[in-house]
């Protein structure tokens, strides 16, 4: 259910340019000269934009049709990409978080579909003012929303960082505490997508801020990844995907800390547990084949991070995953694989399971 939800969202993403219905009024003008969206906006044009946002929003409410809603997001949008202005794009995202996100909280018709179509619209506004949306969005109890909230949190990660403590801490603070409480795979997936932060500093964010805020990132994988890889254990392959995103977030961590031996212990650790945990999958493994794929490439992908950890180019999980035919089959094969690694890994930490 929650992997359909998701794959509803993303085809609803794809969905951005649908044809202008005749049924929808007039909105307020939005005529905003050049000479104006040089500097600030003016009170003036800001209420112009406030009657069209609240215009959208209204059409929102009182859409009853899928095709209503779709020209309404597509319309609402292209509102904001209307004009290569970066003060007229940062006062509309500014305006969009203050008018559109109780419309999230409202009892709709066809809510969920006016949800997820807001919230497509909303992530796709990269602009500072948006946060206070976002924060919205990564809290709702829809999982297709707070999917969508992360998507567009990870835009602006950077310039969110440019602003100072205020921004970033708010940031962190909810990526801990979703990151923790956050039980669906595709939004935990989307939630370490976040975690893997860039490596190179902007002319607007200091290498030291920059790498603070990458230290504090991957302590929240470290302190929530135990019962990501015991869900994994239990053959969800929705969280078996997350897990992989997980281990990407580990390498790119690991790439602007390769001298720091502890930390090598520390990810060397993590991905054997999620590589264990992994093997222990195909003991359930479904009819559909879902379980084995989703856990076929987590295997693949630590097995990447194990000779990147000690420069080596070993296959041992890759053959595990070529041979057998049968899931009960790849599994023993996958374990035996990582009782080899234990041995390769026993230097910086890693012990063979009991």
């Amino acid at each position: 259910m929650q992997r359909n939800l998701i794959r509803q969202t993303i085809l609803s993403m794809a969905i951005l340019s649908v044809a202008i219905s005749p049924l929808l009024a007039q909105p307020p003008k939005l005529d905003i000269p050049d000479s104006a969206l040089q500097g600030t906006l003016t009170e003036a044009y800001k209420t112009q934009i406030d009657k069209r946002i609240n215009y959208w929003l209204d059409m929102l409410r009182s859409a009853k049709e899928t095709t209503e809603v779709l020209e309404i997001r597509a319309r609402f949008l292209g509102d904001y990409r209307d004009y290569d202005s970066a003060s007229y794009r940062y006062t509309f995202a500014q305006r969009a978080a203050e008018l559109a996100t109780p419309v999230l909280d409202e009892d709709l018709t066809q809510k969920t579909l006016k949800q997820v179509n807001l919230a497509i619209a909303l992530s796709q506004m990269p602009q500072v003012p948006i946060q206070p949306a976002l924060e919205k969005l990564i809290h709702h109890e829809n999982p297709a929303v707070r999917y969508l909230g992360w998507e567009g949190y990870r835009q602006i990660r950077m310039p969110l960082l440019a602003q100072g403590p205020t921004f970033s801490e708010a940031m962190l603070n909810s990526l801990q505490q979703r990151a923790a409480q956050e039980k669906v795979g595709p939004v935990l997936g989307q939630i370490f997508l976040m975690i893997q932060m860039p490596t190179v500093p902007s002319s607007t964010v200091s290498e030291e801020l920059l790498k603070e805020t990458r230290s504090k990132a991957f302590e929240v994988l470290a302190k929530n990844w135990n019962p990501v890889c015991e869900r994994v254990e239990t053959g969800d392959e929705t969280m078996a995907m997350a897990c992989q995103k997980g281990i990407k977030a580990m390498e790119n961590y690991l790439s602007t800390n390769t001298d720091n031996q502890e930390l090598k212990s520390s990810i060397a650790q993590m991905s054997f547990k999620a590589a264990w945990s992994s093997a222990q999958a195909f003991d359930s493994a479904d009819e559909d084949g879902q379980t084995a794929k989703a856990n076929d490439l987590l295997l693949r992908e630590c097995e990447t991070l194990f000779n990147s950890l000690i420069g080596k180019r070993n296959s041992f999980v890759t053959t595990a995953l070529t041979e057998p035919e049968t899931p009960e089959e790849i599994g023993a094969e996958v374990k035996s694989a990582l009782f080899k690694w234990a041995t390769e890994l026993k230097d910086i930490g890693v012990q063979k399971p009991q």
